[in-house]
């Protein structure tokens, strides 16, 4: 990786933390680590020859983590954090993204080194996908939403009970201009840089903890 293309992939984790520092969101603080593969004939489409020693492997760029007071747990975002120009952000890749992270978020899912990294305790927990996808030229200007439907959605092999959650560059965008205002209320003393979330009870889930 050269140096401008480090950068630039560096820009998307600041980004990020930025994002979810605000949400209170909490980062394992591990970068750019690789865990085996439990599953190399499916994932990979041939058997792997361990007699030369090597493993197939899924990527982790990050993991994001947050309670969830409704199902009581805590999330792990297996997160992919992407840093396109605006001529990147195109189907094929996009696609080619969003199936290696349900391959590795199915693997994390019970990878006992994956979780021995990544969560600390035998508290209740489920492991989903995240792929951020940040435009660093800003020069998107289409319909993301459009890209997504012309992904066939059958083709992606998601894991029963995980998700796969996408952020693009518009909500990343969104998301932003919410830390700046939160920011400028901290700089007026509107509210105390202690400020938390309101979870309302649903009709079918309560909630659990602050």
């Amino acid at each position: 990786m050269s140096g401008e293309t480090a950068n630039i992939a560096e820009v998307a984790e600041k980004i990020s933390n930025e994002i979810f520092g605000f949400f209170r969101w909490k980062n394992s603080g591990r970068y750019n680590e690789n865990f085996p593969c439990n599953n190399p004939e499916i994932h990979f489409g041939k058997k792997v020859k361990s007699d030369f020693g090597f493993k197939k492997s899924h990527p982790c760029d990050c993991v994001f983590s947050y309670y969830d007071p409704y199902k009581h747990r805590v999330v792990y975002l297996l997160t992919d954090l992407k840093s396109y120009a605006a001529g990147s952000i195109q189907q094929a890749r996009i696609k080619s993204a969003i199936v290696s992270l349900a391959k590795s978020a199915e693997c994390a899912e019970c990878s006992s080194e994956w979780q021995k990294n990544y969560i600390p305790s035998d508290d209740p927990s489920k492991v989903h996908g995240l792929l951020f996808v940040y435009n660093h030229d800003g020069a998107f200007d289409k319909n993301f939403d459009g890209v997504l439907r012309k992904i066939k959605t059958e083709t992606i092999p998601v894991a029963k009970g995980q998700n796969i959650y996408i952020i693009s560059p518009m909500r990343i965008k969104y998301l932003m201009t919410v830390c700046s205002d939160i920011r400028r209320l901290f700089f007026e003393e509107e509210i105390s840089k202690k400020y938390s979330f309101f979870y309302p009870e649903l009709t079918l889930h309560k909630t659990s903890g602050d």
